[in-house]
């Protein structure tokens, strides 16, 4: 009876540290943004987000910029949202709104340059120009379009 308390004990202990060992670095997470499988950037991008890691805001864009797969595009976006430092990643949100056509892609830049603004209280002249090009230009999604209602009432 000792001897399976023990044992389920070292188990117990090895999948608990084993799940510790097995969680990314911030390096980490940074370095897969370039070269991980697109499932590996997602959840790396993800991580990033939800720690809002201003370290990666640069690696972050370059996703953005680069890849046009939507899930892969709107994590970035999201993860830029959450980390919700203006400049940089206020000007890379609004490019791919101007050169996406993806709804989806779009409408997670709207919504990340919104929690930007929200955040720093201020309005930056891209954020301005990124939203009254989506109004113009990106409208024929009914998402974007709904989003786009919506922040005029406010």
């Amino acid at each position: 009876m000792k001897f399976r308390s023990l044992l389920i004990l070292a188990l117990a202990v090895s999948f608990a540290s084993g799940a510790l060992l097995a969680e990314k670095s911030t390096e980490e997470h940074i370095k897969t943004l370039s070269s991980g499988s697109d499932s590996e950037k997602y959840e790396s991008a993800v991580a990033l987000g939800k720690n809002k890691e201003k370290s990666a805001i640069p690696e972050l864009i370059h996703l953005l910029n680069r890849n046009n797969e939507p899930k892969i595009a709107t994590a970035a976006a999201i993860a830029l949202g959450k980390i919700a430092e203006p400049g940089d990643a206020t000007i890379a949100l609004k490019n791919k709104i101007i050169s996406s056509e993806n709804g989806d892609i779009v409408y997670a830049s709207l919504a990340s340059l919104l929690n930007i603004t929200t955040k720093n209280e201020k309005l930056e002249d891209s954020t301005k120009e990124a939203f009254e090009f989506a109004d113009k230009n990106r409208r024929g999604d009914e998402f974007v379009a709904d989003f786009l209602d919506l922040i005029k009432k406010n």
